[in-house]
């Protein structure tokens, strides 16, 4: 089916054309001019299809892959992103997610933690903000002319509604096209009109260079392909004086795996991971990698430099894991071994301001 006969389930809307003006190929980095059905570039001439109001922008190289698995997987993808698109027209959010979960079936206690969490977007947005309000100035940031934020790795768009409320337009960005048709229909839902949709990697995003002030990335780092890149693409695309909130799990940590809930799976090597996983629970591990501390510390300053920070933000809730470590971090002779081992971490990173252009956000201390 053509993207142009796919159904639309956004309510009409006038996004700021600033964000759009911040929109480019990922091929060739030039300007484009988004239409009905697709948005196309106005140097290579690439078009890239529109789905209801998402663009896809998804590209690896400038070279196609041709093969028939590709091209068949790449079919299969629009047929069902059609049949999500038309079903969400006459149903909830959570019937919606019900139906996504027919189509990406996985063991049931997977499945429940993962509805759980799209279910409850708005409730973990509101515990995202609070922790994120701690370490990052958001109303000085949202206060900017024509503010711009990005959440990296949307999901369902939780936190992407609460910065609609607050920054003159959002970016809401998913490699999932599936998962970016719940966003488009929360977002509907929660009636945000300055919201654009994007599916694109992180590795390689459709945005000009200093483009938005304020890049939201929660729990997405260890799901990239190359993360040295998406930490590099992140950086390129703040503004100067802008903030970066990045949360991601501990390889190390003295908890359950996230993703798989299970206990010490970071401390086995790298490439025994996927065979322990499909010996468990028959399942795969793949596309997820979670880091150590001190390798997300080196390539945070391989691309910020000195400009970033690790930091510990208090919860508005917690479990008793959590109240365990924070209590042994009051013991001095463990506290470096019990932040070697917590669940994640959060990193908070700024592009310094150029000269004349105001003054960068002050950095907090270290981890």
């Amino acid at each position: 089916m053509k993207p142009e006969a796919f159904a639309s389930i956004s309510p009409a809307t006038d996004f700021p054309q600033s964000a759009w003006d911040l929109i480019r190929c990922p091929i060739c980095h030039s300007t484009g001019k988004l239409k009905q059905s697709s948005w196309r570039c106005s140097d290579c001439g690439r078009s890239y299809p529109k789905y209801s109001e998402i663009v896809d922008f998804r590209v690896v190289s400038g070279r196609e892959d041709l093969s028939f698995a590709h091209l068949q997987a790449t079919r299969d993808e629009k047929e069902r992103v059609s049949r999500a698109l038309n079903l969400a027209a006459t149903v909830s959010f959570a019937e919606l997610v019900d139906n996504y979960f027919r189509e990406f079936p996985t063991r049931p206690e997977i499945e429940r933690g993962e509805k759980q969490t799209l279910l409850q977007a708005d409730e973990n947005a509101q515990e995202i903000l609070f922790q994120m309000g701690q370490t990052v100035p958001i109303a000085e940031l949202a206060d900017r002319p024509q503010s711009i934020a990005l959440e990296a790795g949307c999901g369902a768009a939780g936190v992407t509604g609460i910065l609609a409320k607050r920054f003159s337009a959002v970016i809401a960005l998913d490699a999932d096209l599936d998962r970016m048709v719940l966003a488009e229909k929360h977002c509907a839902q929660l009636g945000v009109r300055n919201v654009v949709l994007l599916c694109a990697f992180g590795e390689s995003m459709p945005l000009a260079s200093d483009a938005v002030d304020f890049i939201a990335c929660v729990e997405v780092l260890e799901h990239a392909t190359s993360q040295p890149e998406l930490i590099s693409e992140l950086r390129r695309i703040l503004r100067p004086g802008g903030q970066l909130y990045l949360t991601t799990p501990n390889r190390f940590s003295a908890g359950l795996e996230p993703h798989v809930n299970l206990w010490a799976l970071g401390w086995l090597p790298r490439r025994l991971m996927d065979a322990y996983v499909r010996f468990r629970l028959g399942i795969p591990y793949v596309g997820k990698r979670n880091l150590s501390y001190w390798e997300l510390r080196r390539m945070m300053k391989m691309c910020f430099g000195a400009d970033f920070c690790f930091r510990r933000p208090r919860r508005s809730r917690y479990t008793a894991q959590a109240r365990v470590a924070n209590s042994l971090l009051h013991i001095p002779a463990l506290a470096y071994l019990v932040r070697l081992m917590v669940a994640g971490y959060h990193v908070v990173a700024s592009k310094p301001a150029r000269l004349g252009e105001g003054h960068s956000p002050q950095r907090s201390g270290a981890l």
